[in-house]
């Protein structure tokens, strides 16, 4: 019985205050007490990787899902100014009480609102 995480990656708004990017994940229910963790964003530009960001969770409870805010890294920024849709890749690192760890990386297509 490990914690799954499944992630999706919801719409961001650069203006404003548009400067994170919310990851719905949930905590398995077989999980035993709380899941934590880690959420990392990165894409590709070109031939290099680009990290967009990354934050920490804790306190998901068994069974549940909610949305972690990942603040944007100025160089991740400065890639999505200009465009509508990037795909990004979503890596969750997330443990419960017993110290069981499971790592799940997802594509998912970021698309922009402006605002």
């Amino acid at each position: 019985a490990t914690p799954a995480v499944l992630g999706g990656v919801a719409s961001v708004a650069l203006g404003g205050g548009g400067r994170s990017v919310s990851v719905r994940i949930s905590c398995s229910a077989a999980a035993v007490n709380a899941c934590r963790g880690t959420v990392t964003l990165a894409t590709r530009a070109g031939a290099r990787r680009v990290a967009l960001g990354r934050a920490p969770f804790r306190g998901l409870l068994p069974g549940r899902a909610r949305s972690v805010a990942v603040p944007l890294s100025r160089a991740g920024r400065a890639l999505l100014a200009g465009r509508s849709a990037l795909l990004v890749t979503v890596t969750t690192r997330t443990s419960d009480a017993r110290g069981v760890v499971r790592t799940v990386t997802a594509r998912r297509t970021l698309r922009l609102s402006r605002r």
